[in-house]
């Protein structure tokens, strides 16, 4: 869903059918979550319980922010309420992950799927710089960006020293790219006049982690089909948002340009594998046939 609704906003220059397209798809991704809960609530809540699915449902309030954007477009109003649903609501999460953390003495033990919970807040100075929250929204950006080189640390050493060794959660090794062009996409978007040579070093480090992140996606797509697929999603997204971003504001370094064309395509075919894939999966489920 995030995703999705991502990648209709990157698109919407060049493609504006592509865009409404992609929106359709993350309403119905947003349908679909929303009916589970409604129909299901004692089996989705209890997967609320799990620290790692506590990290990773924090896209769905990234996702809501991005929506934000679109109900934008109806209503300044509604947009608004949309886009502060979605950051309260990931703020609940953060609190809750940090209850549940402190109760098992495992708030230490973090890997790459919290980057999504921690770091994702920060995607509120992208989408919500039209409404007047620039105090809060300028804290946040700096917080963020602040403990962002911390927390790529602390899961760089966990990761080393203690590999993820379940393949179902390999994808989620793809997150690495998101943070720092997260970070660089919000801080260029949120920022009246972004300083170069900050941009320049952040920008380096996106593009070393996501050369990392398509090698292990590479890796990844020789598995099996797992739900995890979904990292391989946003963090593609968002690397080529920040490169388009950044080569509107470094003109004089045209590989850029080229460079975000490319990650532009890379990220329109992961979004679409990986929504091919869950809809396969999903029918397999309800005609119990196995997956492959």
């Amino acid at each position: 869903m995030l995703a999705s609704a991502s990648i209709g906003n990157l698109l919407a220059a060049q493609a504006p059918f592509a865009q409404g397209v992609f929106l359709v798809l993350a309403l119905l991704m947003l349908a679909c979550i929303l009916a589970k809960f409604i129909a299901f609530p004692k089996v989705a809540f209890l997967g609320l319980n799990d620290r790692t699915t506590i990290a990773t449902f924090g896209a769905f309030f990234m996702g809501v922010m991005v929506l934000s954007t679109y109900a934008r477009s109806l209503s300044v109003q509604f947009g608004f309420v949309v886009w502060a649903i979605g950051i309260i609501g990931h703020g609940c999460l953060i609190v809750w992950f940090i209850i549940r953390a402190l109760r098992t003495q495992g708030l230490l033990d973090i890997h790459p799927g919290h980057f999504v919970l921690l770091i994702g807040p920060i995607i509120a100075c992208m989408t919500g710089t039209t409404y007047p929250v620039h105090a809060f929204l300028n804290v946040l950006l700096w917080v963020i960006i602040g403990i962002t080189p911390l927390l790529l640390i602390a899961v760089g050493v966990r990761s080393v020293c203690n590999p993820i060794k379940n393949e179902a959660m390999f994808p989620l090794y793809c997150i690495y790219t998101a943070p720092p062009s997260i970070c660089l996409n919000s801080y260029m978007v949120f920022e009246a006049h972004p300083n170069e040579l900050f941009v320049t070093c952040v920008y380096g480090i996106a593009c070393v982690l996501y050369i990392f992140a398509c090698g292990n996606a590479i890796r990844c797509l020789k598995l099996r089909f797992y739900p995890s697929y979904a990292a391989m999603t946003f963090p593609f997204v968002i690397s080529a948002t920040a490169s388009t971003t950044a080569s509107f504001l470094l003109p004089n370094y045209s590989v850029i340009g080229t460079i975000a064309s490319v990650q532009t395509v890379i990220a329109l075919i992961m979004v679409v594998y990986v929504s091919i894939r869950y809809a396969q999966f999903i029918i397999a489920g309800y005609t119990g046939e196995t997956r492959s």
